[in-house]
């Protein structure tokens, strides 16, 4: 997740499956770059004239440091990022409830764990977190539907554009992403390396 958040791609499944070392991820990494559409500002800007034109918000090209979110209102959100997916190829991701949505269900879940033994005893541990989750999920639907919010990692318009990046570019991103998630040092990761025999993931 840390990655296709990094580098504006989707992994699919089955080519998750199949990486066994870190250079079948960077590999995948490029390839995919590779398919998202050019980071000609032209061409991105375009995409995202028409997107805001099918909504109904006739601006032109907006300033590319202008936020998202002082240019698109709520209730057009949905609509002007399923167009721009359209236009971009589905590479960019679902729009997400506000902020605070997260700490809250997370203190949800958590007070359900630890309330629930107290109803029903120690299986309702358990229970509890099942019933936490599945409310949740409800609720944090719910309020994606209610006030979607851009992105975290798209807050202006210029983050909509694919920047270019060159191998050593991805590289050297990929492994902060390593070291950060794994807790490893750079040293550690090259190209060889396994996730599980040699780094240990999973």
């Amino acid at each position: 997740m840390e990655c296709e958040d990094e580098f504006g791609i989707r992994i699919p499944d089955v080519d998750a499956s199949k990486m066994v070392t870190v250079a079948d991820l960077y590999a995948l990494i490029c390839r995919l770059r590779g398919q998202i559409p050019p980071g000609d500002a032209s061409t991105a800007s375009g995409a995202i004239g028409e997107a805001l034109s099918e909504v109904g918000i006739e601006r032109g090209t907006p300033d590319p440091a202008a936020r998202l979110a002082d240019v698109v209102p709520e209730r057009l959100r949905p609509a002007f990022w399923a167009s721009l997916r359209r236009r971009m190829g589905n590479k960019l991701p679902d729009l997400v409830g506000p902020p605070a949505a997260r700490a809250v269900g997370i203190g949800w879940v958590a007070l359900c764990t630890i309330l629930s033994p107290l109803a029903i005893g120690p299986a309702g541990i358990i229970v509890g977190f099942l019933l936490g989750l599945a409310t949740v999920s409800l609720f944090t639907s719910r309020l994606r539907r209610l006030h979607p919010q851009f992105p975290p990692r798209f807050t202006t318009f210029r983050d909509l554009v694919p920047a270019p990046m060159d191998g050593l570019e991805i590289w050297r991103a990929l492994v902060t992403i390593l070291c950060g998630q794994l807790a490893l040092r750079p040293e550690e990761v090259k190209m060889e390396s396994r996730f599980n025999e040699d780094l240990h993931v999973g």
